[in-house]
């Protein structure tokens, strides 16, 4: 999914971050991870186009690996949350 950072959807440039899981909490960039690991871990997505719902961003990190969990910020919904497996 961190290969997104910088993609088009609907018109806008999306930005992407990682952060490492629970035990080791810090934002990384796109280029910190290594393909071949197997951890989980959540994706913080931003500028994500007015009216894009959780069920559409799902769709569209699926092509990118099995996500378990998708939330957009209640009050930024520019921003959201994707858990990967």
């Amino acid at each position: 999914a961190h290969k997104l950072d910088g993609t088009e959807f609907e018109g806008r440039t999306i930005r992407v971050s990682l952060i490492k899981p629970v035990q080791n909490r810090e934002i990384v960039t796109s280029q910190e991870v290594d393909d071949d690991a197997d951890l989980s871990f959540t994706v913080v997505v931003n500028n994500i186009p007015p009216g894009t719902n959780e069920d559409e961003l799902e769709v569209a990190c699926q092509k990118h690996g099995v996500v378990s969990s998708v939330r957009l910020d209640p009050k930024k919904k520019d921003i959201a949350w994707i858990e990967f497996e």
